[in-house]
């Protein structure tokens, strides 16, 4: 996975890191299905361990630690409990590219609807992966006490309107490093893109799995094909 980070200072920087499409998730999900579903699951599996992740999932990250006008900028208030003791900031986005979704677009065109959302959920599981790693490296990096991630919010919340979408691509570059646009509703593109503002404390919060607001839950076909992967941090706000 390749990041590219501004310090403090705007000194850009890059460092490989380790990352992979972890599908574990998936393969639990489908064990437990009828057989028809699993025999789909076997055919997309062997299909993506032949070459379609090393084609679909290319990982790049860009990061920068907000400077306190930044901060103010954004209107976060990092003495409100909704950060949860936060001292640090980082606007983050990440992306697999472009490939899957192209790929899911002609499967679903000539047909092939169930090829197509498996391969559509293994791009969002493998979108979280890329979290995981994100939070790790952040621990990492972060120098003295505040290096534990302790609250993460994402567009569309009340902590991260939309409108504020534009300028996060703008201060961290990912326009030009990521090759990552908005369109006028602040959707982004390519769509397995992320991006989110990550509050960094004393304290660690462990992550719980919660449902997308609102949720049809067995009646959505994301659902239905494994890809409910909605994560926040646990006792940290999500509004």
């Amino acid at each position: 996975m390749e990041l590219t980070y501004w310090t403090l200072k705007n000194k850009k920087k890059k460092v490989l890191l380790p990352c992979e499409a972890n599908l574990t998730s998936l393969d639990e999900f489908y064990a437990s299905q009828i057989s028809s579903r699993q025999g789909d699951y076997s055919a997309f599996k062997k299909n993506w361990e032949a070459g379609g992740k090393n084609k679909f999932f290319v990982p790049r990250v860009v990061a920068k630690q907000l400077s306190k006008a930044e901060i103010a900028e954004f209107g976060f208030n990092l003495k409100d409990e909704l950060f949860c003791g936060a001292q640090k900031v980082y606007a983050v986005v990440w992306t697999i590219g472009d490939a899957l979704e192209k790929s899911v677009a002609s499967l679903m065109e000539s047909g092939q609807l169930t090829a197509g959302l498996m391969l559509d959920v293994a791009g969002s599981v493998a979108l979280r992966n890329i979290r995981h790693n994100l939070i790790d490296w952040l621990s990492a990096h972060s120098r003295g006490a505040s290096r534990f991630v302790c609250a993460e919010y994402y567009p569309g919340l009340k902590v991260f309107p939309l409108k504020f979408v534009p300028r996060v691509l703008e201060i961290t570059g990912a326009r030009n490093i990521l090759g990552v646009s908005a369109n006028e509703s602040c959707f982004l593109n390519p769509a397995k893109t992320k991006c989110a503002f990550f509050f960094l404390g004393e304290k660690a919060h462990k992550t719980k799995p919660i449902r997308c607001i609102p949720c049809a839950h067995e009646k959505c076909l994301y659902w239905q094909m494994g890809g409910c992967h909605m994560l926040f941090l646990d006792d940290a706000p999500t509004h």
